[in-house]
């Protein structure tokens, strides 16, 4: 898995629970072993999922259904133009992009 390379982040799945996944299964290898992206040990779910979960919490406060998705699109372009990411910021883009395909 090479970060510089979009291609191999596209197939990369975020859950609720704030586990990471891949259908390939070289990238899946890279992230539970070489990267050590599901370590339980060093709270990296728990974490991922309170981040998701602040996420969430921060979509239902918006004002509307309209408004939520044209907040969702700057604050998805406000992660990706920052020099510096926040904390899981690939489960954010992650779920963001998610609420704004679905409108």
């Amino acid at each position: 898995m090479n970060p510089l390379k979009p291609e191999t982040l596209r197939g990369i799945k975020y859950y609720g629970n704030g586990k990471i996944d891949s259908d390939d299964e070289a990238v899946r290898k890279d992230l539970n072993e070489t990267l050590n992206l599901n370590c339980e040990a060093a709270c990296l779910p728990q974490n991922r999922k309170a981040a998701i979960e602040a996420l969430n919490e921060w979509m239902k406060s918006s004002a509307s259904r309209r408004s939520i998705v044209s907040a969702c699109k700057k604050r998805r372009d406000g992660i990706e133009e920052s020099e510096l990411k926040p904390e899981y910021a690939g489960a954010l883009l992650y779920f963001l992009d998610r609420r704004i395909r679905r409108g």
